[in-house]
């Protein structure tokens, strides 16, 4: 199993569409030289590349998935040449590994969250069995419960937007799991449901922001999103409802980071959507009919 390091930065870009990357900070402005995270097509255009280069080994002794490659032999003594194999295209193509996520010669383990053994012959259904799945019922039944916050901790903010609403939701980490703290979420008026997608984004926080205004004063708090906030608020030439909200957004502490997991952005996501179906739905209510006699002169 192999994660290639850094995979999109390894795509370089065609000069004539450096401009079209192009971002300004304080130092003045840059554009990027490699592929970056973030644009709409980026994870198919990695796809498409190694897709290409490892044809002749996929389905045969590989598969791979974006940056993630896992190289199967069916006799152990074969390997070592796979791995020649592999390790000879991307070294062909300079594509390099992050040697802490990849592992060598495993017949079991962890991998992409699932637990990988070997195959079982006469598998028996024991009560510790029965006992882990009534657990496991137990468990996904139950709504997930808000949480007060921790003194001192910072708070992580996801935000969504549909073409109806914007939604977020509020959570703290702790050992690595995520508790929600609160849900926030508004239907769209008819001018607000033309504005970009981004200025969407950059609402919802706005939004989230004087709804739980004694949090955003008390507690740091870290917007994880893979849309550019930070730059797009901290641009010379905006104006309009983006300067009014990047003035009203500097009071609090808060900080950009990327999104590195979808399990509090799911909450969100479901948030905006189950919103949007809600409104959508109450629109669609019959007018009221006035009925007046012939004598009425309103």
């Amino acid at each position: 199993m192999m994660d290639a390091s850094q995979g999109y930065h390894q795509i370089m870009l065609a000069s004539e569409y450096h401009k079209r990357v192009s971002f300004i900070t304080s130092d003045g402005t840059f554009c990027y030289v490699a592929m970056p995270f973030g644009l709409k097509n980026a994870g198919a255009t990695y796809q498409r590349l190694v897709d290409k280069i490892f044809r002749p080994q996929l389905g045969r002794n590989m598969e791979v998935y974006i940056d993630d490659m896992l190289v199967k032999s069916k006799e152990a003594h074969h390997h070592v040449e796979d791995l020649n194999e592999t390790f000879t295209v991307l070294r062909k193509y300079r594509l390099k590994l992050n040697p802490g996520k990849c592992a060598f010669e495993i017949s079991g383990g962890r991998f992409l969250g699932f637990m990988v053994v070997r195959k079982v012959k006469n598998f028996e259904w024991t009560k510790e069995c029965q006992q882990a799945f009534e657990n496991l019922k137990t468990y996904l039944a139950k709504l997930p419960l808000l949480v007060k916050p921790v003194p001192g901790d910072t708070m992580y903010l996801y935000i969504s937007s549909t073409p109806q609403a914007v939604s977020s939701v509020l959570v703290q980490e702790e050992e690595g799991n995520q508790t929600p703290i609160y849900y926030v979420s508004k239907v769209l008026n008819g001018t607000e449901s033309r504005y970009p997608p981004t200025e969407k984004m950059v609402l919802a926080l706005v939004i989230t922001a004087r709804k739980l205004r004694p949090y955003f004063l008390s507690y740091p708090v870290g917007v994880r999103t893979n849309t550019p906030l930070k730059e797009v608020l901290g641009k010379p030439e905006i104006s309009g409802r983006l300067i009014k909200w990047a003035i009203e957004l500097s009071e609090y502490d808060i900080s950009y980071l990327p999104r590195t997991t979808i399990k509090a952005q799911a909450f969100a996501d479901f948030m905006s959507e189950i919103t949007g179906a809600t409104q959508e739905e109450v629109s669609k209510k019959r007018p009221w009919l006035l009925h007046v006699d012939g004598s009425s002169t309103a």
